[in-house]
């Protein structure tokens, strides 16, 4: 398994706006079937309407500049 570092603002502004879908339905995990916990995040939601929710939320908060 392979992780992605984001080590810039601009850059992660780069993958969740520009490059989002590039980075969506990834294989899950092992681990993460024992307590369901792909089923709760965008990173490893195929595109859904629940994945595009929960990408708004965290687009709305991430780039709102209130942080």
């Amino acid at each position: 398994m392979a992780a992605v570092v984001i080590s810039s603002p601009a850059l992660a502004k780069e993958v969740l706006q520009k490059q989002d879908l590039a980075f969506s339905t990834r294989s899950i995990p092992d681990a993460l079937h024992a307590k369901e916990q792909y089923k709760y995040s965008v990173v490893w939601l195929p595109v859904s309407d629940q994945w595009c929710s929960l990408r708004k939320i965290m687009a709305s908060n991430m780039f709102s500049g209130n942080a």
